[in-house]
């Protein structure tokens, strides 16, 4: 053998899966140590296993980071390594962490309600990301350099919109408490070999800093955890009102519409020149009284067919969007807090090109060119008029014989 696959043999060996026993390595398997069944004893300290474990396998070839899959345990947490990326350049590995009801010591009433679990997770997740986006000294950066330079070394997770949702990279159990975050790790490398103590590091170290900074309950942040947990539950308290009271949506006063650009669900920032927020003429003014906030004032829009006319960059769109996006509570800081629709909401829009399949058209639309049948109408390209005339079809299904609510947006709908 010659070349490149000599090269690869004499440094890493020729046992395929984990490397060889060849030259200055020794078998890694997991067979050939005892530290991998160390972690499946309740009795060990699990953290320390892992770190030696990766200090053993510095500069061994990037598979033996396989070996430290599974559960390991922590003081004040459990570490389950989930998935080991193949390479440094493969998706990164996953990670799951656990923390008792003990060991996070989130107060009861932060999360005695399913709206409230969801609430207090958001906001430990967002508090994570910020964590994990500080740089840290010691660690390689994904991406920089050459095929030898320091690769992956960073920490990453899902990180939430401006909608507050239940997500599976962070929640509370409801019968025991326990709190699960989900994230991943870019394990570090120099070219395809292991950088056992920045991992060891990062891992053992860093990873437990985070959590308890990021994760687990200190009284300075309650005040803060509480307040957007009332703002959400306050939210979810508004629907449930609007929707009582036969309304199609609410817009409560001083909410910020404009988003920071047509791409972006951020608000407009406050600073903008000529912003303006949100206030309800008189005739359609309503108060509601919410469990945390008290009374709140806004516009009620009843039910009934609306529509909203003005001139051009008025907001009409802007308005309609807002609402369209009521149905899911949002952040304290997304200027949406306050306005909220029933969970039947749909909004529809033409979309030329869209496949349909099987669908009734014909109140919209019955003659068509060459006789085809909008009874059980199907197209792998609709036009701008029957993909409308499909849409409205399907949300009408999706209500499912309900009382809901349909929004139409003229710069959305069919021009033909």
């Amino acid at each position: 053998m010659s070349g490149r696959g000599a090269y690869y043999k004499a440094r890493y060996g020729g046992g395929g899966r984990g490397g060889g026993s060849t030259g200055n390595h020794q078998s890694f398997s997991p067979q050939h140590h005892d530290l991998k069944r160390l972690k499946f004893d309740s009795g060990a300290q699990n953290g320390a296993a892992l770190r030696q474990m990766l200090l053993e396998r510095d500069n061994r070839p990037y598979p033996a980071y396989r070996d430290t899959e599974g559960s390991w345990k922590f003081d004040r947490f459990r570490l389950g390594v989930m998935r080991i990326q193949s390479d440094p350049f493969a998706p990164p590995t996953r990670l799951k962490i656990n923390l008792s009801d003990d060991q996070h010591r989130w107060p009861q009433h932060l999360r005695a309600s399913p709206i409230r679990r969801a609430a207090l997770a958001d906001w430990l997740t967002r508090r994570f990301a910020r964590l994990i986006r500080l740089p840290q000294t010691g660690s390689s950066q994904s991406g920089g350099g050459g095929w030898h330079s320091a690769k992956g070394g960073d920490f990453s997770i899902d990180i939430p919109g401006e909608q507050v949702l239940e997500r599976s990279s962070c929640r509370f159990n409801d019968q025991n408490g326990e709190l699960t975050l989900r994230m991943s790790i870019n394990l570090p490398a120099r070219g395809r070999s292991i950088l056992g103590e920045l991992a060891a590091k990062m891992l053992c170290d860093q990873l437990s800093n985070y959590v308890d900074r990021g994760l687990v309950w200190v009284k300075e942040i309650e005040s803060e955890a509480a307040e957007w947990v009332e703002t959400v539950e306050d939210q979810d308290a508004l629907r449930n009102l609007v929707t009582e009271a036969g309304l199609t949506a609410f817009i409560g006063n001083g909410s910020i519409l404009p988003r920071q650009s047509g791409a972006s669900a951020l608000p407009m920032p406050s600073s903008t020149p000529g912003l303006v927020p949100f206030k309800s003429p008189p005739t359609l003014e309503r108060v509601f009284e919410l469990p945390n906030r008290g009374k709140v004032a806004g516009m009620a829009i009843p039910k009934g067919i609306t529509i909203i006319v003005g001139g051009g960059f008025h907001g009409k769109s802007t308005l309609l969007e807002a609402i369209s996006n009521g149905p899911s509570n949002h952040t304290p800081t997304s200027g949406l807090s306050l306005v909220v629709t029933p969970t039947a909401t749909i909004p529809v829009s033409s979309e030329d090109g869209r496949v349909v399949n099987s669908c009734h058209i014909s109140p919209f639309i019955r003659n068509l060119p060459n006789g085809k049948d909008t009874d059980c109408f199907s197209t792998s390209d609709a036009s701008g008029s029957t993909s409308m005339a499909a849409s409205c079809v399907e949300a009408i299904e999706l209500l499912g014989g309900r009382p809901g609510t349909i929004l139409l947006d003229e710069d959305g709908c069919a021009g033909e």
